[in-house]
């Protein structure tokens, strides 16, 4: 039987795979790092403060909407709010603050990890890593108290779980993707634009089988996940009397200010024509995975990648 040492001697043997290792945690550590450059040149961001002077009001007792304008889910506020009683009138809390944005942009590096590694393997996987951390808009935001820090996290782990049901065939795992892109709307309501991908994918991967009951089953579970912490928000506010000024503020005020420019803003939302020369290797290589999907030789996982 092998040992712990012959392992890792079999691990040491493979230079590349080492040289990967070490080359990716050295790049995340300067990425990393060097945000505390831009926590002070960047204090100033209309954004960070907003949501901090809404998490003040929020610890002091207001009730966001209806005491106070805002016009996205109020899950960031609560979840920044404790950190006034620690740092009432005192500048810190702003570094503080972008330090749990720091750890939540760790978290969605090891999720992508976590994805990548079921399907491409140790190599590739570190590769994407580093390549995400060093990305422009990536770099340029993981430190910034942004609600989108919270909403992209909660759509990776959505996501995760996702593919964790496809591979299992299990429920649950849905259920789990669907609750988990429901508190990512706690944070933003864009998760309602991204919830779809959830059945639309459930659907993509097992059509082909013709499996109507695994397909209902699957679908409905991801949407009783999804509604749950949803209507724990609306609750929220209904019972503070207040149903109606969330409704507008959080909908309807955003459809009347952006219909005008709905592509506009689509665009913007995805910020990808800021990195077009960034994602063209994944354009290539969704065209060969589409070319897969069509001769139906992707495993269900796959397909919902592609999907």
């Amino acid at each position: 039987m092998k040992s712990f040492l012959d392992d890792v001697d079999d691990f040491l043997k493979d230079r590349f795979l080492v040289f990967c290792i070490v080359s990716s945690v050295i790049i995340l550590w300067m990425s990393f790092s060097s945000q505390s450059l831009f926590f002070i040149p960047s204090a100033g961001f209309f954004d960070e403060t907003e949501n901090l002077h809404a998490s003040w009001l929020v610890y002091r007792g207001y009730i966001p909407y209806r005491d106070f304008f805002e016009h996205h889910t109020p899950l960031t506020w609560y979840v920044l709010s404790p950190l006034f009683n620690f740092y009432m009138d005192d500048i810190r809390i702003l570094n503080t603050g972008k330090q749990i944005m720091l750890l939540i942009s760790f978290l969605d590096l090891l999720i992508v990890y976590s994805i990548s590694r079921q399907y491409m393997g140790v190599k590739p996987s570190l590769l994407a890593v580093t390549l995400l951390a060093t990305q422009y808009n990536f770099f340029l935001n993981m430190s910034k108290i942004y609600n989108e820090a919270f909403l992209i996290f909660f759509t990776l782990l959505s996501f995760r779980f996702l593919l964790a049901g496809l591979k299992n065939k299990s429920n649950t795992w849905f259920f789990l993707a669907g609750t988990a892109m429901g508190i990512g709307f706690g944070f933003k309501q864009t998760a309602l634009l991204l919830f779809p991908v959830i059945p639309v994918s459930i659907f993509t991967a097992y059509i082909s089988k013709k499996k109507a009951r695994e397909i209902m089953g699957g679908i409905s579970s991801a949407g009783v996940g999804f509604l749950i912490p949803v209507v724990a928000v609306a609750l929220f506010f209904y019972m503070q009397g207040s149903a109606a000024e969330f409704i507008y503020h959080v909908f309807l005020l955003n459809i009347y200010s952006n219909k005008a420019n709905f592509f506009l803003r689509l665009f913007d939302f995805s910020r990808m024509y800021r990195d077009i020369l960034f994602w063209i290797p994944g354009y290539i290589c969704l065209f060969g995975d589409l070319r897969g999907f069509k001769a139906g030789e992707l495993n269900p996982g796959k397909k919902a990648l592609v999907t």
